[in-house]
């Protein structure tokens, strides 16, 4: 029989089983709310029957790691191993339309993201992605208490226009899909706002902000084990301001990489569901209306882990940063470890 279908997004219980297995590994990776018993040395507390992590979620210690790619034994009838999907995900533009941009770009009269490198150095970076969750009346409760603290609100796409409408302005918004439609997405942009556009974003972007405070940066790619753009903007522009961010293939989770250029160090996600919600004759996949990309099937997975299976509606884009948020935390705890990054915190509501 299929597993039940969950009711937490899929990237708020994958981050909950990274930071497990990360602490058990002793890696540089930091998580909240680990229940201390006294009385205990640290192998014991370790050795509890469960962790809490980012005050959201309980996992069992027993999880097993090849939970995220494919499991072993057969699955639930009519669903598929995340890795499935990551087939159907490729890249919306060539590497010479990239290049095209990033020069037409560097073009324009634009302040460069390399102005601001540590300039909030230490904060805490409020990331909304446009996942169904962060339209909950709880997720927003907590978004606002988490501003008020000092925590800057940072929008994805047209999470911008949409946290207005609930009386929240971002401090920052960010777009990184090269798409000519991203041009609609920010309807409504603010002289007090930041935006942070990639250099590969289509040119009508740029028109649509021209009167908005827009800083450039680039989104470094990998083509063939060679780093784009940082050979050609370092050849072409000696002497300009430029940062290369690289990164996951997604906006939400760039956007943790954009913001330690920044300075933050501690990253709480909203919205970055990675997963669509499922309710009576419909499944969503955004909190507001848009469109569905028609180049991202979708597809039940299933999350198999020894406390039980878990089957999630997903499409191969949120399959993809599924897979990148996996793979970045392995990246970034191995940074960590050889001191080439300092260490951060990641909370997905």
């Amino acid at each position: 029989m299929p597993g039940p279908v969950a009711a937490a997004p899929l990237l708020r219980l994958v981050n909950a089983i990274l930071a497990k297995l990360l602490a058990l590994r002793g890696r540089g990776w930091r998580y909240r709310n680990r229940p201390r018993h006294p009385g205990r040395s640290r192998a014991s507390n370790l050795a509890a029957s469960h962790l809490y992590i980012s005050e959201v979620a309980i996992v069992f210690l027993d999880i097993d790691r090849g939970a995220l790619r494919a499991p072993s034994g057969d699955l639930p009838r009519g669903s598929a191993p995340l890795a499935q999907l990551l087939d159907a995900t490729k890249g919306r533009i060539g590497l010479d339309d990239y290049l095209a941009r990033v020069r037409t770009a560097m073009a324009r009269p634009l302040p460069s993201l390399a102005q601001l490198i540590d300039s909030e150095k230490g904060g805490t970076l409020l990331i909304c992605g446009g996942g169904p969750s962060i339209g909950d009346l709880a997720q927003l409760k907590t978004l606002r208490h988490l501003a008020r603290k000092g925590g800057k609100v940072w929008a994805v796409n047209k999470t911008h226009d949409f946290l207005l409408t609930k009386g929240i302005v971002p401090w920052g918004a960010c777009l990184l899909d090269p798409m000519p439609w991203v041009a609609g997405y920010i309807k409504r942009p603010r002289r007090d706002v930041k935006y942070f556009v990639a250099s590969q974003c289509h040119g009508d972007v740029f028109s649509a902000l021209k009167n908005a405070n827009v800083y450039l940066w680039h989104a470094g790619i990998d083509v063939d084990g060679e780093g784009y753009p940082v050979k050609l903007l370092a050849e072409e522009y000696p002497g300009c301001d430029w940062h290369v961010v690289p990164g996951p293939t997604t906006v939400g989770l760039r956007s943790i990489m954009v913001g330690y250029s920044l300075g933050f160090r501690t990253f709480h996600l909203f919205g970055c569901d990675s997963s669509l919600k499922v309710g009576e004759g419909d499944a969503r996949l955004y909190a507001y209306d848009k469109a569905k990309p028609k180049d991202a099937p979708e597809r039940w997975v299933t999350l198999r882990t020894r406390a039980g299976d878990q089957r999630f509606l997903t499409n191969s884009h949120m399959a993809r940063q599924t897979m990148d948020f996996e793979h970045m935390v392995d990246q970034i705890a191995a940074m960590v470890n050889q001191r080439q990054m300092e260490p951060i915190r990641i909370i997905v509501h």
